[in-house]
């Protein structure tokens, strides 16, 4: 039975550059999925095939927490065209509402979440997989702490979590890099529905402070068109 095709070229490409930057061979990452020069931003490959590249890297360094260990990497470098737009969003509360909106440009077998409160002092970002297919732990874990990381330097250390839960396995014992990216302990369910971060959204950050770029109103607006094609 064929895999699903699910993950962006446009993701992996940026992703394999920082592959390459800690050593761990971004470009036989690209070269095993058949990614090469001529492949489209837009097309898609296996993200089953992904996963089972990236827990050969991270058991070739024996790497417990690779996903975090990517994110720390990547903190610096936006991960392709939708990640320069998340974060030149207005304020924090665009940011994450863009991420939702459009995550699926970058995969298709999750779906993402978030819900505000009404007083707008706490939020839940919620990454649940696509029923029938199957979302590895590094992915799952480098979305999540890549987002925190970013937020985090966007406010000048004032983002905070509350709680951090991943519906999947645990290393053990946790590694300390979780708390040293999340700020708090990360709990892991093996039999939960869903991988969720809490965050205190009562920032100045997450208010509005100036609006959103214009050119990123034009890109975002594109991607919904072809999303309706």
């Amino acid at each position: 039975m064929p895999q699903p095709l699910d993950i962006s070229v446009a993701l992996l490409r940026p992703l394999a550059a920082r592959l390459d930057e800690i050593g761990a061979d971004g470009a036989g990452l690209l070269a095993a999925l058949a990614i090469d020069g001529a492949t489209p931003a837009d097309a898609f490959v296996a993200g089953a095939e992904v996963d089972r590249l990236l827990e050969v890297r991270a058991e070739r360094r024996g790497d417990r927490a690779f996903g975090l260990t990517l994110a720390q990497a990547a903190v610096a470098q936006p991960l392709g065209l939708l990640s320069h737009l998340l974060w030149l969003s207005g304020t924090l509360g665009d940011a994450l509402a863009h991420a939702v909106r459009y995550y699926g440009a970058v995969s298709r077998r999750t779906q993402v979440t978030l819900d505000v409160d009404e007083r707008r002092e706490l939020a839940a970002l919620r990454r649940r997989p696509v029923a029938g297919v199957p979302c590895g732990a590094i992915l799952t874990e480098f979305a999540f702490a890549s987002m925190v990381l970013r937020a985090r330097a966007a406010t000048g250390g004032r983002f905070a979590l509350r709680a951090v839960r991943f519906a999947h396995p645990a290393p053990a014992p946790v590694p300390a890099i979780y708390r040293e990216v999340f700020g708090v302990p990360a709990s892991i369910h093996k039999r939960a529905p869903e991988a969720l971060v809490r965050l205190a959204a009562g920032l100045p950050a997450w208010r509005q402070r100036r609006g959103t770029p214009e050119f990123v109103w034009n890109v975002l607006q594109a991607v919904d068109r072809l999303d309706a094609l």
